[in-house]
């Protein structure tokens, strides 16, 4: 599997825990583990060739960051969402993206500009492709370019760990809906918005593109419930040891 190649490729890095914390986000970004899936610290020790320990101290990392869930005497699960969870990420996604945009449209640069031209180029070609891996993976850099142009560094890791958080939903719902098909145009007006240094159609027009994106998941996650909260064991409060709020 690709993502598990990658993740091993990870343990290349300096410090143990940082090394295993990378290559099980990776794991789970890559969509190896089902949403409200456990994950067994010894199975995972053993594919990257770590003891527990690490691996526990991963999790921990994870959890805090909201991507995991440990449960006392039970054990470490993939974070599963509501609805009313995939709406909140989403308000809140509206709301910093739009300001973050707005801020880009004041300080962007000719070298962005171009980037994020490119980065419209290649969402386009995947679309035509049907490749939804890169059809997605290419809209999320479209955003960090969006996010790294608004020149706020605390801005941007805030929807750094909203994104990761996003990423697990979205990861599980890679289906083109009639208007997903739509969005590399959104894309377009907000580049526009950009490239015009226009402030406030650059927030509109993101935060618009931002609800649609909501719709889009809803309408895959209605149409599969099996992919909202799965059933896991119900010890404790459900919003318990490192789920963000």
């Amino acid at each position: 599997m690709k993502h598990e190649g990658s993740a091993v490729t990870a343990l290349q890095h300096p410090t143990l825990a940082l090394r295993v914390y990378e290559a099980i986000r990776e794991l789970i970004e890559g969509g190896t583990f089902p949403l409200g899936g456990k994950v067994v610290a010894e199975e995972v020790g053993r594919r990257l060739g770590v003891s527990r320990t690490p691996v526990w101290e991963a999790f921990k990392r994870l959890a805090a960051e909201g991507l995991v869930r440990i449960i006392p005497r039970q054990g470490c699960y993939i974070v599963s969402f509501t609805v009313a969870e995939v709406q909140q990420l989403y308000v809140v996604r509206e709301l910093l993206e739009g300001f973050a945009a707005r801020l880009a449209a004041e300080a962007v640069d000719q070298d962005t500009l171009g980037q994020l031209a490119r980065c419209l180029e290649r969402q386009e070609q995947s679309l035509a492709a049907g490749d939804l891996d890169t059809y997605f993976r290419t809209d999320l850099h479209f955003h960090n370019l969006v996010v790294e142009g608004s020149r706020n560094q605390t801005l941007a890791e805030i929807l750094a760990n909203l994104y990761r958080r996003l990423w697990l939903v979205r990861r599980h719902t890679l289906r083109l809906t009639a208007r997903a098909q739509a969005r590399p145009e959104d894309h377009r007006r907000m580049y526009q918005a950009l490239a015009a240094r226009d402030a406030d159609r650059a927030e509109d027009v993101t935060r618009a593109h931002v609800r649609h994106a909501f719709l889009d998941a809803l309408e895959v996650l209605q149409g599969d419930p099996s992919l909202l909260d799965p059933p896991v064991p119900a010890a404790g409060p459900r919003h318990s040891t490192g789920r963000a709020g």
